[in-house]
């Protein structure tokens, strides 16, 4: 940051610079006379005026002493005029000088004004010190008094219209130095004092302040200036802060606030105690910072100090936020504005409404975040601060980056950048490099985010920044462990820990230990991991981080787990799990009593194992820690697996997987599924478990369909048995097999067999075509297959060419298909004949579409023309197997069926060489593969995987019919009809209720209803839905009834929360369309529907960005009907509907429904039994449209919805691809957001 106001003595000469309303007149208090000192009281607002007879020529010099009054000073001739005005930067305490030669004789004015910008009272003493002709040191005394305030005036600049603020502060600190260079010759200690002190408040060099400041405290300490030396000790712990060195700064502040007490300085004593509570808000101890500020507070207000009353506010605002209080935080900030925006002091209301935008940003609001940060922008542009608008930039940078729109961010980025760069501002040049590096994170592109934050490292190191190069050094260190490379991150983490010890920095120093432990652990180091785990818990006891603590003992537990020592992993896990129960966080202690069974379980003690675990869930479901209740079910079906009690597991696994579904936990949901499917193998449940089974990878065949093709008289007439042996290796596999040898082999069967393949297929389904025959060359030199000879059309030869073979690819609708030729190699020929079938197929192919396996004849060695048929069939078969599973994951992929291809095909050569012979291997696969990898079922019930919880246990949902459509349906009602101020409302949560239970009954949503809730309660649970990761395939709808209200100026409607405001012109208790339209419309769900029956709900329309889906008609036959739904399940679905547009909305009768509501009812209810039991958002149009007694619905597509998308709701479990689930929760853990 700028370090611009170390001390509060500089902010306050800028306001009395600025000047200010003088309304009362001046007392006249009589004539001055030579070494005749005066005292006097002085109140706010107060002049006083005192006389002084000078000749032609005389010199005059008038000390005055501010003993708790801060005084302008000021020296009129004999006509009124004024000819010097001083105010020492010294505030309300210490001298200031006054000196003139008289152009002519008469009667000279000295006038003492109260700056009136604060309440401060106290006395002064006036002294006339010299009345005679001047000497050749009162001279020089005229000339250092004229540098000394031409300085002054240079360093007040900062607000405003000044173009280049820089250019004048270096010329105020060129005329500090020169004045207490002329000060020094003329022996004045107190002015070389002052002159020094104000150096360290106005040089933006930490180090040149530090160097200022110990030269100043001595000269003040001598003088007994207590005023001065507790104003110096406060800058050196302010400069301590700004290099974060929070210690050294505590050490500082902590001396200074004593010396200003004594001194009766309650302006400085303020400002000390908020600085002071600054670095406690940064070590992250907010109730001694809200403490510190709170004892700020009445001094700032009893000083009349508008300007840091309202700064102070905004820290408590702050620090209320930190600790968890939104309610507060938010109260808090808006008490600052308008006493800011009534104090005129237009920087320190663009900094307020910043604090503002922030708040709204973190508690989701970030549309309300962008208008605050616009407002502040427009005032910074206006008072030509370039570093506020810098600021600015960065802060709203952030808010379109969690908005999801990186390119804007990066736009606003750029613009702070080139901002800071101007203005030389190189620390917040590194905290926006920071945050530019952490946008890359956020899209998954290390090496860039890498590169940003080595610049900012440059940076922090080049400025001194220890503190921030330390933070920089552990942030290249994550991206380095983010990246795998463990050297560079130990590299990383070991230059930051000298630096965290340097700065004292002790709760950093601790997290980058656990950082070092962590690598050598991901480096199988375990003695070092532990070595440096120790390090990081002895200094989170030492500093009483219980939190700390316990994730360190956890930690440790695991490494010695990995060591084999139970006993000390069993002692770690209690100790943490005991800190978590005394601290209260009932979520971890119940993840350590699972972490505890998981010890007992590997010992072969499953009865304490079972005991712990069932504990865990006990406390899991008490505070509702869905993820660790499923990690723990999953662990106690383990047990009852083991135990012989397959159907407790079943029905443990089952739990498990709904709540792994619910939390999105993608790797737990993958395991239960597996366990799953294993269980119901074992049981010879086949089909169920494959259907299990095919869900833990989307990109497995879900049927496998094959024709195996042999021709008589080739391959040494071997090669109708091969054609038998491929089908009968599929059929173990559990695939449909249909097989053409001899004379059925004509072209005209086997075409009939691919068009019955292809139209028993299905998206998901695999085709497998086998041909073992002949192959060879044509005159032209294209490859091609020889089917038998046709009966019926004598004489001609038919042949199956590239050509043909891509029409078979063509007739599968399926996603993946394999081809396997042996026949003849016939040199290059089959390389151009795969080459010809690849090229047709890429340009319509993609991961997500199309997986294309081409197998060829066996190829020669080298040098080498033969080729043996029946090798490749061999070698074919032999793949078919579980062997081939090499990562034991249940499924064969391209790349395992190519491994074993090439493996199998040796085994076969060296089986058929004769005994003490020389094996030659002569022949290798040729494997084509397009697309992603093909994934096949590997083997029969006999053969499934094993379950592998043991292996597996997880430290710290059911199946699906549906083999395409893998989302899930969730539901958000928020309901409020109770008003604390506003009239309540008689339908809102009726209504809510019975959608809720149609949806959940009816079409299996996972829904919730909150009813009455606060304005925190209300958007706190739109912006979980944010931060949740939903699905690919989820659908979402939110459902909204209440009063609402329109603000015509704004153009804006609002929605009214159990604690609104009726009397809310900003609208700061209700909640804005906008912001429910930006929140919902960047939640990672892919269909989205608003659903809003409020007064003025309409007003979102104006959002729109396309119509409603409304000319959209579906076929009448369910399976095409399906099919058109397949096609439009990828597309993004953003649409609302609302009850009305921009007018008042009918309750309706109680307990009738409203009119709105009761449609809506009426469309869900449309799919009785009987029905396609297929709702889509067409159906809700129609209802809507039927609307009596009330105003016309309103519906439409918002944001980026893809235009013809739809929402599409199913009653029949089997159409959804996913289970009807009752009473889920969607609760998610709150994120923290970061901010550089």
């Amino acid at each position: 940051m700028t370090k611009v106001h170390r001390s509060v003595w500089l902010l306050w000469l800028v306001a009395a610079l600025a000047g200010s309303a003088r309304a009362q007149q001046p007392q006249d208090l009589g004539a001055l006379e030579p070494q005749k000192p005066r005292e006097f009281e002085m109140g706010p607002g107060q002049k006083h005026r005192f006389h002084v007879t000078a000749r032609s020529g005389d010199f005059f010099h008038v000390s005055l002493e501010k003993k708790g009054i801060d005084i302008v000073l000021s020296i009129l001739d004999p006509e009124g005029l004024e000819i010097l005005s001083s105010n020492s930067p010294n505030v309300g305490f210490g001298f200031d000088h006054a000196s003139i030669v008289a152009d002519r004789a008469g009667e000279y004015t000295v006038l003492l004004e109260d700056k009136g910008e604060f309440r401060l009272e106290g006395r002064y003493r006036i002294e006339l010190v010299a009345l005679r002709a001047p000497t050749e040191e009162d001279r020089a005394r005229l000339h250092a008094e004229s540098v000394f305030r031409a300085a002054v005036e240079d360093a007040a600049v900062e607000d405003a219209a000044a173009k280049n603020v820089a250019a004048d502060r270096a010329r105020a600190v060129e005329g500090y130095t020169e004045a207490a260079m002329l000060f020094e010759r003329l022996n004045d200690r107190y002015m070389v004092a002052l002159s020094v002190h104000t150096l360290s408040i106005v040089d933006d060099d930490d180090h040149k302040a530090l160097d200022f400041c110990n030269r100043a405290l001595p000269l003040e300490r001598a003088l007994g200036d207590r005023a001065a030396e507790g104003a110096t000790l406060e800058i050196m712990g302010t400069i301590y802060a700004d290099l974060g060195q929070d210690q050294e700064a505590l050490k500082f502040f902590q001396q200074a606030l004593p010396v200003l007490r004594a001194a009766g300085h309650h302006a400085a004593e303020a400002h000390t105690l908020t600085r002071t509570g600054n670095v406690y808000f940064d070590l992250g101890d907010m109730p001694k910072a809200l403490e510190l500020y709170n004892q700020a507070l009445p001094l700032l207000r009893s000083l009349g100090d508008h300007v840091y009353e309202a700064s102070t506010l905004g820290k408590i605002a702050r620090a209320y936020y930190r600790s968890g209080d939104n309610q507060k935080a938010l109260e808090t900030s808006n008490l600052a504005l308008p006493i800011i925006h009534a104090a005129r002091n237009r920087g320190a209301e663009a900094s307020i409404l910043n604090l503002t935008a922030d708040l709204y940003a973190d508690m989701g609001e970030k549309q309300k975040a962008v208008d605050f940060h616009n407002r502040a922008m427009d005032i910074y542009r206006a008072l030509g601060n370039r570093s506020g608008q810098a600021l600015t930039l960065n802060n709203t940078a952030v808010v379109y980056d969690d908005l999801g729109e990186k390119q804007k961010a990066l736009d606003l980025y750029n613009q702070a950048l080139a901002l800071h760069r101007a203005e030389g501002d190189r620390a917040n040049e590194a905290v926006t490099l920071g945050n530019v590096a952490n946008l890359y994170v956020g899209l998954g592109d290390l090496q860039k985010a890498l590169e940003y934050y080595q610049q900012a490292l440059t940076i922090h190191r080049a400025i001194g920044d220890r503190h921030k190069e330390a933070v920089a050094l552990n942030n290249l260190g994550n991206i380095y462990y983010g990246m795998g490379d463990m050297a560079k991150a130990l590299a990383a983490y070991n230059q930051a820990l000298p630096l965290r010890r340097a700065v004292a920095d002790r709760l950093g120093e601790a997290v980058t230990l656990s950082q070092v432990a962590s690598a050598y652990s991901k480096m199988a180091n375990r003695p070092q991991a532990l070595a440096f785990y120790n390090q990081a818990l002895t200094i989170y006891t030492g500093i009483h981080d219980r939190s700390g603590e316990a994730a360190t003992l956890n930690r440790m537990a695991v490494v010695y787990s990995d060591l084999g020592d139970r006993q000390k992993a069993l002692e770690s896990y209690d100790r943490a799990r005991t800190i978590y129960h005394e601290t209260g966080a009932r979520a971890n202690e119940a993840r350590a009593m699972n972490d505890i069974g998981v010890v007992y379980y590997a010992e072969g003690d499953k009865e304490e194992a079972l005991e712990y675990y069932n504990r865990a869930v006990l406390i899991d479901r008490e505070v509702r820690d869905r993820a660790g209740e499923a990690a723990t079910l999953a662990n106690i079906a383990q047990v009852y697996l083991d135990l012989g009690e397959k159907q407790a597991a079943l029905d443990d696994y089952k739990l498990a997987l709904v709540l792994d579904r619910a939390v999105s936990d993608h790797a737990g949901e993958i395991a239960c599924l597996r366990a799953l499917g294993s269980l119901y193998a074992a049981r010879g449940e086949r089909e169920k478990a494959l259907e299990f089974l095919a869900q833990t990878i989307p990109n497995a065949a879900a049927r496998v369909r094959v024709l195996a093709i042999g021709i008589r008289g080739a391959a040494g007439g071997q090669a109708t048995r091969q054609a038998g042996d491929v089908a009968a290796a599929f059929a173990k596999l559990g695939a449909e097999t249909t097989v053409l040898t001899g004379d059925d082999a004509t072209l005209g069967k086997i075409e009939a067999a691919i068009s019955r393949i292809g139209q028993a297929s299905g998206p998901s389904d695999a085709a497998v075509v086998f041909f073992s025959g002949q192959g060879d060359a044509s005159p032209d030199g294209e490859y091609r297959l020889h089917p038998a000879p046709d009966p019926k059309q004598p004489g001609e030869e038919a042949a199956i060419s590239s050509a043909t073979v891509r029409s078979w690819i063509d007739r599968f609708p399926g996603r993946h298909v394999i081809l396997c030729f042996d026949t003849g190699d016939a040199g290059g020929a089959f390389d151009r004949f795969a080459r010809s079938i690849s090229a047709a197929a890429s340009p319509g192919t993609s991961p997500e579409t199309r997986n294309i396996v081409l197998i060829g004849p066996a190829e020669s060695s080298p040098g080498d023309g033969a080729s043996r048929g029946g090798v490749l069939t061999e070698a074919f078969v032999k793949t078919l197997a579980i062997e081939t599973d090499m990562n034991h994951d249940g499924w064969l992929s391209t790349a395992e069926i190519e491994a074993a291809l090439y493996t199998n095909m040796i085994q076969v050569q060296e089986a058929a060489a004769r005994p003490g012979t020389p094996i030659t291997i002569r022949l290798r696969p040729r494997v084509y593969s397009i697309g992603s990898e093909v994934l096949l079922f590997a083997a029969g019930p006999q053969a499934l995987p094993e379950s592998r919880g043991a292996t597996a246990l997880r430290q710290g949902p059911a199946e699906s019919v549906n083999d395409e459509f893998s989302g899930r349906f969730y539901g958000v009602l928020i309901a409020t009809g109770d008003y604390q101020e506003w009239p309540k409302l008689t339908n809102p949560t009726y209504d809510a209720e019975a959608i809720k239970t149609e949806l959940s009954e009816r079409y299996g949503f996972a829904a919730e209803l909150l009813k009455n809730p606060s304005k925190t309660e209300f958007t706190n649970k739109l912006a979980d839905l944010k931060r949740r990761q939903f699905g690919p395939d989820d659908e979402l709808l939110v459902f909204i009834a209440g009063h609402g209200t329109y603000d015509e100026v704004e153009k804006t409607g609002y929605l009214i929360a159990k604690d609104s405001l009726r009397d809310d012109a900003a609208h700061n208790s209700q909640i804005s369309q906008q912001w429910i339209f930006n929140t919902l419309s960047g939640i990672t769900a892919r269909h989205v529907l608003i659903v809003i029956d409020a007064c003025f709900s309409g007003a979102i329309a104006g959002l729109k960005r396309g119509d409603a889906n409304a000319d959209i008609t579906y076929p009448d036959d369910l399976r095409l009907k399906l099919e058109a739904w397949r096609r439009k399940r990828r597309d993004r679905t953003l649409i609302f509907l609302t009850s009305g547009g921009k007018e008042y909305v009918p309750d309706g009768q109680p307990g009738a429904h409203s009119p709105f509501a009761y449609q809506f009812l009426r469309a869900l209810k449309s799919k009785n039994p009987g029905s396609d039991g297929i709702l889509t958002f067409r159906d809700f149009q129609i209802y809507a449209d039927q609307v009596q007694d009330a105003p016309q619905p309103k519906y439409g597509a918002f944001a980026e919805s893809e235009p013809a998308s739809d929402f599409w709701l199913f009653t029949d479990p089997a159409l959804r691809g996913a289970p009807a689930r009752r009473n889920e929760s969607l609760d998610t853990a709150r994120l923290a957001g970061l901010r550089n």
